[in-house]
């Protein structure tokens, strides 16, 4: 799948084609939101996402994913400007089906003394498949006009279901003997 991340087995990291940035709390022009899922790592001054302070304790960012996805990983990469008052301190990550009723799948606090330029991984508490994922900051780690994000990565696998009812042939041809097939069904998906 596009934005194959070979390093965390069967998940994969989330792209633009599977994602859209929808909306976002306001941000210095021209660091804004789009900039925080682009993919892009490198540290020039203009790559990063510099939502405003004052929009907190609701500073946030929200995906629409073309198809239910399941985030079991997310990453947070800081930034070099004031990176020890702009780092986010408190936050959550949430899911939701329709965008308006949501879902808390993660929960941070008190995460203090980022460093420039930093990348922290944190894996989801309670993951679940939805169509939005909604990044929200409560409070930042010092006192600043803006936070600070070079981007934002969201991790995990698709979660397109099957309809009740399907049927499926599956032709499998094992490359090693003995061949290892790992196949996951949840409860009450399959019967017969």
């Amino acid at each position: 799948p596009a934005g194959l991340y070979a390093s965390n087995g069967p998940n994969y990291k989330a792209t633009t084609a599977e994602a859209t940035i929808i909306s976002s709390s306001p941000a210095l022009a021209p660091y804004v939101a789009a900039k925080a899922f682009d993919g892009n790592l490198s540290t020039t001054n203009n790559n990063r996402w510099l939502p405003e302070q004052s929009a907190l304790p609701n500073v946030y960012l929200t995906w629409h994913f073309t198809k239910p996805f399941q985030v079991n990983e997310y990453k947070l990469m800081g930034q070099d400007f004031s990176f020890e008052k702009r780092g986010p301190r408190d936050f959550t990550l949430q899911g939701s089906d329709d965008n308006s009723s949501w879902t808390i799948v993660d929960s941070e606090n008190n995460q203090t003394k980022w460093t420039a330029d930093e990348m922290r991984s944190y894996v989801v508490d309670s993951p679940g498949i939805y169509n939005y994922y909604k990044l929200q900051v409560s409070a930042a780690e010092g006192n600043d006009a803006y936070l600070g994000f070079r981007e934002i990565e969201l991790l995990g696998m698709n979660g397109e279901t099957f309809p009740a009812g399907s049927r499926y042939t599956f032709e499998l041809t094992p490359n090693t003997d003995p061949a290892t097939i790992n196949l996951l069904i949840q409860a009450g998906a399959a019967t017969g």
